[in-house]
């Protein structure tokens, strides 16, 4: 019987190794039962598929979550709000004048104009909650256990602190 496994371990350094496990079990010439196997350091190809899944969860523009990883964010969050474990919230935000800001001073512009509001609202938020870009002007917020109160609160304060940057 071969198994094959794999798991983090902690090298004499400190730091975390990934490796796979290949190892199978035998008898030797007594008929004692001995496992034999193999160890090999998969740490790159680990941080490869890390960086590949953070690629496809976040925009590159931002590098906020984009609209398909906040929606999977969004139906456990209402999955969790109807077993009845937690309140939540969405708020979703339009940045008035972006097309004007893209049309008369360039795509440029606009990308930094989009970088600057992702930064701000970003730094507004606690790190429970979770931001998203959908796209163009669009960003969505989710606010874990907030109630509509708190997120009313909370709309209004990433409002005020946007209409800052102008």
């Amino acid at each position: 019987e071969r198994i094959s496994i794999e798991y983090r371990m902690h090298a004499r350094d400190g730091s975390v190794v990934w490796v796979r496990d290949e190892s199978a079990r035998a008898l030797d010439e007594e008929g004692r039962l001995l496992t034999e196997g193999l160890l090999t350091d998969i740490t790159e190809r680990k941080a490869a598929e890390a960086r590949l899944q953070h690629l496809a969860d976040h925009g590159a523009l931002t590098d906020l979550l984009n609209r398909r990883r906040f929606l999977e964010e969004l139906e456990l969050e209402i999955a969790a709000a109807r077993r009845g474990m937690r309140s939540g919230a969405a708020i979703v935000l339009d940045v008035d004048g972006f097309k004007f800001v893209n049309d008369s001073l360039g795509h440029q512009a606009g990308d930094e104009l989009i970088r600057t509001v992702a930064r701000t609202l970003a730094g507004r938020l606690r790190a429970s909650d979770t931001i998203a870009r959908l796209g163009g002007d669009e960003f969505a917020v989710l606010l874990r256990g907030a109630s509509a109160e708190v997120a009313d609160t909370v709309a209004g304060e990433l409002i005020a602190t946007l209409r800052e940057l102008e």
